[in-house]
């Protein structure tokens, strides 16, 4: 009886923790970006401000070749080296100065600690650039990489002509000094590269990171942008086996070209941070699921008590059919044999023929019904012990097809057989076998109209043996299909039914371990199933 309420209450805690869990990942999921999000934008916040001193570094070289400029008087002024050596040697990025007036005449000035080949170099590109600032002045501009490969690579060349006249003054610039300015606390958990315009990681980058850098979103951003990488990039790189977080930053060299610093940072705080908000999730959701659990006992065992409660009314409605069957099989059992003995009797006198025959036949009649009443009450209440024998279900439900197969056909009901030999059989006593069956048939004609159908069906299903009795009648309304099997529950109108018979049959198929259900269909039909267990 509470299979229903069970099932519904096993549902709700499927679903509700199903909705635990998605709720629980989804809060999870959401926290971890937050905390991923404010941890890259930390990151982000110093890591800009390095690409803004980088940027004023490029700015101060533009400042310092207005400074030569000035150092060298008017327009038509030669150039002195020992201002350009002075400057030259102050800044030690500064390998080769050049500075040219209006007349043409150059002095060139080479740092005493630069490279043996910085002259050799950077003197097509300083006088190209000389060439390029005197037609655009006012204007810093910058050359690209001095040499393919090796230290030139990291070599540019900025020139500038004042905007009010004056010498060209032109520099070659080692940018890794610059880069190495960059103020970024390394260690086990940062890691750093600078690629060029064209990807060249500079020789100030972490190696691994620059060859596992193969994420075009990190080389080719123009703007700051952040990226949460997986465990397995951050291993490569040398970092712990966690989520990583990336920080790309555009450096601005010049307005032809821009470089990308890119950060690479291990996230060992968050672990913990996320692992205190699984806790939190985790113990959040037990909390919940404990609450369910406890709801669902709760009505469970309500659902028991209301069980425990109809099956004590059955029980005193049980007690009260006894002592009622009791006393009127005491009380009127002896009148009624001693009155059906007479009106047979006066039958036999009169005749089958006789005018009042008919008459006395249905006086016969009703006492047998209310004989039967008396009887099926005190068969109810008192059943006979069960005799358990091997019963072959398909001949029975023959039997059964014969016995009723006259009366079918008086209410114009079709009765059929079907089932197929073969059929294992059945554990049971073959009157109880008998009974149901007998008990279902009836019910399943009175529910037919004239011309209706009824069958009887039976099948194996797996270890146990289904017995099916179908009719395409009026069916059963939903609301009254919990009720069908109760004592003395009936849709008949009254004098045509006890409320019994199906509450026997549900009875003796339960004495017999077997399962009962009901599948109906208001304008359909009824069937009902019996699962019995085989021999």
């Amino acid at each position: 009886m509470i299979r229903r309420p069970i099932a519904l209450v096993s549902l709700a805690l499927f679903v509700a923790l199903a909705t635990l869990v998605w709720f629980g990942v989804q809060v999870l999921a959401r926290d971890r970006e937050a905390l991923y999000a404010r941890y890259g934008n930390e990151r982000a916040q110093g890591i800009e401000e390095a690409a803004r001193g980088f940027a004023a570094d490029i700015s101060e070289i533009g400042e310092d070749l207005a400074l030569a400029a000035v150092l060298h008087g008017g327009e038509n002024a030669q150039p002195s080296e020992r201002e350009l050596t002075a400057i030259a040697t102050i800044k030690r990025e500064y390998l080769v100065m050049y500075a040219r007036n209006a007349e043409g005449i150059t002095t060139r000035v080479t740092a005493l600690d630069a490279p043996p080949d910085a002259t050799r170099l950077a003197d097509p590109v300083l006088m190209k650039m000389l060439d390029v600032a005197a037609r655009q002045p006012g204007v810093l501009h910058a050359s690209g990489p001095l040499a393919e490969q090796g230290p030139g690579a990291w070599w540019r060349v900025f020139a500038r002509q004042p905007q009010r006249g004056g010498p060209t003054v032109a520099v070659a610039v080692d940018m890794t000094f610059l880069m190495s300015r960059m103020r970024l606390a390394r260690g086990s958990t940062l890691r750093m590269v600078v690629l060029d315009g064209d990807g060249r990681a500079a020789p100030i980058s972490d190696r691994e990171l620059a060859s596992a850098l193969d994420r075009p979103e990190l080389r080719q951003a123009r703007e700051p942008s952040r990226h949460t990488i997986g465990h397995d990039l951050a291993s490569r790189v040398g970092l712990a086996p966690t989520a990583a977080v990336a920080v790309s930053v555009p450096l601005s060299v010049s307005s032809a070209e821009r470089w990308m610093l890119v950060v690479v940072t291990s996230t060992p705080a968050l672990q913990s941070q996320e692992r205190t908000i699984v806790r939190r999730v985790l113990v959040g959701g037990g909390l919940v699921l404990v609450l369910l659990v406890v709801a669902a006992a709760y009505v469970i065992r309500n659902a028991s008590r209301a069980a425990s409660m109809r099956e004590r009314l059955r029980s005193e409605k049980l007690v009260t059919a006894g002592q009622l069957a009791a006393g009127i099989a005491h009380e009127i059992g002896t009148p009624l044999n001693v009155a059906r003995g007479r009106v047979e009797l006066a039958l036999s006198h009169l005749g089958r023929d006789h005018a009042e025959a008919e008459n006395h036949r249905i006086v016969i009649d009703q006492i047998d019904r209310v004989t039967r009443l008396i009887q099926q009450l005190l068969d109810y209440v008192r059943p006979a012990p069960a005799t358990m024998q091997d019963v072959d279900p398909v001949r029975t439900m023959q039997v059964v097809g014969e016995l009723l197969g006259a009366q079918a056909s008086k209410k114009a009901v079709s009765l059929t057989v079907e089932a197929n030999e073969g059929v294992p059989a059945i554990r049971a006593n073959p009157d109880h076998v008998q009974q149901v069956l007998v008990n279902l048939t009836l019910n399943a004609m009175d529910a037919c109209e004239r011309g209706g159908k009824v069958v009887l069906r039976t099948y194996a299903k797996g270890t146990s043996v289904v017995l099916e009795v179908s009719d395409n009648g009026h069916g059963i309304p939903e609301e009254n299909q919990a009720r069908l099997f109760d004592p003395f529950f009936t849709t008949k109108k009254r004098g045509q039914g006890t409320g019994l018979g199906l509450w026997v049959v549900a009875q003796l198929v339960r004495s017999h371990d077997g399962k009962i259900d009901v599948e109906s269909q208001p304008g359909v039909g009824t069937t009902i199933r019996i699962v019995w267990r085989t021999a």
